[in-house]
């Protein structure tokens, strides 16, 4: 990206939650802070002194599938960063005394989430679709297994998971012509070779959506809550999850959407209404929330119900998949306008073997139309594998 004074790099690795065995919950999360807490060239904090002296800045972030981890930095700083970033991850000096504070630090983060109304509330729908599966559990992990993990089971799992082959570096910018050859001199390169080799983690378990339904009284949440989530194909099949975008444009992308329209503006049931996609390796979820007052719970589920059976079975204007198609188009494009967009994107599919285009998504929407819309994904939705869970205040 020629016209950029910043490039981005990433580094995803697959060692998200979804890996960690029983009593290991939550590890992956605290793994992720550890890193950040020194290694056997870096003192605590000085990783960030150093990205932030040469001009740039750094973070991370634990999924369900996956660890990433990513710095921004100025063009001319690249290699500098690589080889910071590639000391820091691979060799983290996991010391007790630092061990001992961040334990507290991510308690506190789970204490917060636990006590957020919102949060709560997802985590209980997630709980109630994937049931006892790594899905269903919270990132952060729980309380109980936080204080019983030890830093041999730290390194533990940073030796399963942190190996070259499940890997991925990810780089874009404004770089040199020589790139290539610079990584392959780096330091960060011989930090990679210095890694064992073990096969790529593995999905082991099975992975089954549960249907069902189920009331819940909520502290300090001011409107009621309706959340509907139906199952969603694995990321791999991304035709699909396109198809599932443009449907949550067409039920509640703006004010003519067909949920919008219907619940908060012309019924004024409703204070908000969305459906949004969770994208998952192994299946995600569509999900569709609505907040309103109490006493009009069953009349909003009645009028989603007719709204997404109105959709399945009756006509739907050119007009209306234009404009779905156009608002996941615009999307898509807005997401790849940044350096640390591009890197990001890249370095996901690469890491899970999509290596592609960064607009072949958009070749996916022209593959859709009404009548396709209807006979797969709607049907979907109008049938009853769903969870259902209606929180109201407490």
């Amino acid at each position: 990206m020629p016209g950029t004074t910043m490039s981005a790099i990433d580094l995803w690795c697959k060692a998200g939650s979804f890996f960690e065995g029983p009593g290991e919950e939550g590890l992956a999360h605290f793994l992720e802070h550890m890193v950040f807490k020194g290694s056997s060239e870096l003192k605590e904090g000085e990783f960030d002194l150093k990205i932030e002296s040469l001009g740039g800045i750094s973070n991370a972030a634990t999924g369900y599938d996956e660890v990433h981890y990513y710095v921004v930095i100025p063009c001319d700083q690249l290699l500098k960063a690589l080889n910071l970033l590639g000391n820091l991850i691979f060799n983290p000096l996991l010391e007790k005394q630092s061990f001992d504070l961040e334990k507290k630090v991510v308690l506190e983060e789970i204490a917060q989430h636990n006590d957020n109304p919102e949060e709560i509330i997802f985590q209980r729908l997630l709980e109630n679709c994937w049931q006892k599966q790594p899905y269903g559990r919270p990132i952060l992990g729980i309380s109980h297994s936080i204080n019983q993990i030890t830093i041999k089971q730290m390194k533990s799992f940073h030796n399963r998971y942190y190996t070259a082959d499940n890997i991925t570096l990810s780089i874009a910018g404004n770089l040199p012509i020589n790139i290539e050859e610079l990584i392959d001199s780096s330091d960060f390169t011989n930090k990679i070779n210095g890694l064992k080799n073990k096969p790529l983690s593995q999905f082991t378990n099975d992975h089954k959506f549960h249907p069902g339904r189920e009331e819940i009284k909520v502290s300090r949440l001011q409107l009621s809550r309706i959340n509907i989530a139906w199952p969603l194909v694995p990321a791999l099949n991304q035709k699909m999850v396109i198809g599932a975008e443009l449907l949550c444009a067409l039920l509640a992308e703006g004010r003519q959407s067909r949920l919008v329209k219907k619940l908060r503006e012309e019924l004024r049931l409703v204070e908000s209404i969305e459906v949004d996609i969770t994208t998952l390796e192994k299946g995600g979820l569509i999900i569709l929330e609505a907040s309103c007052s109490e006493k009009d719970i069953d009349k909003v589920e009645q009028e989603i119900n007719k709204v997404i059976i109105d959709l399945s079975q009756g006509l739907i204007d050119d007009s209306e998949l234009i404009k779905a198609k156009k608002i996941v188009s615009n999307s898509l494009r807005f997401n790849i306008e940044k350096p640390s967009q591009v890197s990001s994107i890249n370095g996901y599919n690469t890491l899970w073997e999509r290596s592609q285009k960064l607009l072949y998504p958009l070749e996916l929407i022209n593959e859709w139309n009404a009548t396709e819309l209807q006979k797969t994904l709607l049907k979907e939705l109008v049938q009853n594998n769903r969870f259902t869970l209606i929180a109201n205040p407490k």
